[in-house]
C-alpha cells in the first residue's frame, strides 16, 4: 500500500514524534510511505531513520489566530496557490491512503477526498476552550474522512460532541513509546543541600500552562519549601511574547534565579534524571505524551485534571492532580510530595508500571497499522 502522510510540524514534539513512529509501524509491514512537512526540520532525520521517504511542501497550517475575521483573508491567500500544490502531490505520489496527522491542516482532507483517495485523520488536539461555532467549523471536514483516530477518550467525546462523526469512524489509539529508554536512576533527594527540583516539559504556550508552574513555585517557597523550576521547551514562530511573559513574571515575584528556562531538549531523559516532580499544568491537553514520559522516568507526576491528562494519572494511585489553573493547589500536591517521600516514591513506582502496561509501543504501532490497512480492504471490497 502507498500512503502519504500529511505532518504540520517538522520539530520533535509529542505529536512529532507520534508521526515518525507511526511511518516506521506502516513501512515496517512493507507499506511505501512518505511524509510531506510544510518546513525542513529535525523531524525530517527521524523519519528517515523510519524509511520514510519526505518532500517539504509549503501547504499553510491553521493556527488560532488566523480564526480571527481580520486574518481569514490572509489565510485563503496562502491557501490558493498551496491547493494546487497539494494536487500535485497526491497525483504524483499516487497514494491509496492520505494520512492526516492532526486537524491543523484540515485541507489535506478535502483534497484527499476530491481526488477519491481514502483518507485517515488522527486527531491530536481538542479546542474546549474556543467558542462552539468556531470548533463545529474546524470539526467539520472530519465528516469527509474514512476514519477518524483519536489520542484519548476526552478527545473522542469532544469531536461527537460537536460534529455529527459517526462514533463506529471515530476510534481511540493511545499514544505509545518504547518506555525502556525512559527507566533512569532515581535521584536521592537531600532537601537539606539541595532545593525540590520541579520540571515542566512543553513548548512554551499558555494552554501548557507554565505560568502556572512559576506561581506553583512561588507559593511552595512561602510555605518555607526550599525548590526551584526547570522550563523545557521553546515557543511558537510569532509566539516570543508569552516567553517574555514568563520571565517577566519571574521576575515580578522575584524567583527568576530559581526558574531555569532550558529551550528545546532532544532528549529529556537527563533532565528527568534530576526532577524531583515532573508536572504538565496544561490548561488544555488532549492527551499528555509528557505525563507519561515522566511516570515512565519513575518521577513523580502532578498533572492539571483535564482532558486526556487524566487518562493518564489517577490522583493518589499513580500521580497526583490538581483543578486546571489552581497554582495554590499545585503548589500544595508539590508541598505534600516533599514532606512525605515514601509515600510519594510508591505512587511514582506505580505510575512507572502503568505506563508500561497501558501505553507500550507496540500497541500503539499495532493498533496504526491494523486500522490504516482496514480501511484499504474496506475499499478494495467496494
Amino acid at each position: 500500500m502507498r500512503i502519504l502522510l500529511t505532518h504540520a510540524s517538522s520539530e520533535l514534539y509529542g505529536s512529532d514524534r507520534m508521526a515518525a513512529l507511526a511511518c516506521a509501524a506502516l513501512s515496517g509491514k512493507g507499506h511505501s510511505v512518505t511524509a510531506v512537512l510544510p518546513v525542513a526540520g529535525p523531524l525530517v532525520d527521524e523519519l528517515h531513520t523510519a524509511d520514510t521517504a519526505v518532500r517539504v511542501v509549503d501547504i499553510p497550517v491553521l493556527r488560532r489566530r488566523d480564526l480571527h475575521p481580520a486574518r481569514i483573508l490572509g489565510l485563503i491567500g496562502r491557501l490558493v496557490p498551496a491547493l494546487a500544490m497539494m494536487v500535485r502531490t497526491i497525483a504524483s505520489e499516487r497514494p491509496d491512503v492520505v494520512y492526516v496527522n492532526t486537524i491543523v491542516q484540515p485541507w489535506w482532507i478535502v483534497v484527499g477526498k476530491l481526488m477519491r483517495r481514502r483518507v485517515v485523520v488522527h486527531v491530536r488536539e481538542a479546542e474546549p476552550q474556543s467558542a462552539p461555532a468556531v470548533r463545529k467549523l474546524l470539526y467539520a471536514p472530519l465528516l469527509l474522512a474514512d476514519m477518524v483516530l483519536c489520542n484519548s477518550a476526552s478527545t473522542r467525546d469532544e469531536l461527537t460532541a460537536m460534529v455529527p462523526l459517526d462514533a463506529a469512524r471515530a476510534t481511540v489509539v493511545y499514544n505509545g513509546k518504547d518506555w525502556s529508554k525512559y527507566r533512569v536512576a532515581a535521584r536521592a533527594r537531600d532537601t537539606s543541600t539541595a532545593p525540590l527540583a520541579l520540571t515542566v516539559v512543553g513548548r512554551l504556550s499558555h494552554r501548557k500552562g507554565q505560568d502556572i508552574a512559576i506561581r506553583a513555585l512561588v507559593g511552595l517557597l512561602a510555605s518555607g519549601h526550599d525548590a526551584s523550576l526547570t522550563l523545557v521547551g521553546s515557543v511558537f514562530d510569532g509566539n516570543q511574547e508569552y516567553a517574555d511573559e514568563l520571565t517577566a513574571l519571574a521576575e515580578v515575584h522575584d524567583v527568576l534565579d530559581r526558574v531555569r528556562f532550558a529551550g528545546f531538549q532532544d532528549d529529556i531523559r537527563p533532565i528527568l534524571a534530576a526532577t524531583d516532580i515532573a508536572i504538565v499544568p496544561s490548561r488544555i491537553e488532549p492527551f499528555g505524551t509528557v505525563a507519561a514520559e515522566s511516570m515512565a522516568a519513575g518521577v513523580l507526576t502532578v498533572v492539571a485534571a483535564v482532558q486526556g491528562l487524566t487518562e493518564i494519572v489517577e490522583s493518589g494511585r499513580n500521580g497526583l492532580t490538581f483543578p486546571s489553573g489552581d497554582h495554590a493547589a499545585l503548589a500544595r500536591q508539590c508541598a505534600w510530595a516533599a514532606d512525605n517521600p515514601a509515600p510519594a516514591a510508591e505512587l511514582a513506582r506505580q505510575g512507572q508500571c502503568d505506563v508500561d502496561e497501558r501505553f507500550g509501543l507496540d500497541t500503539y504501532q499495532r493498533q496504526i497499522v491494523e486500522l490504516i490497512e482496514s480501511v484499504d480492504v474496506r475499499e478494495s471490497a467496494k
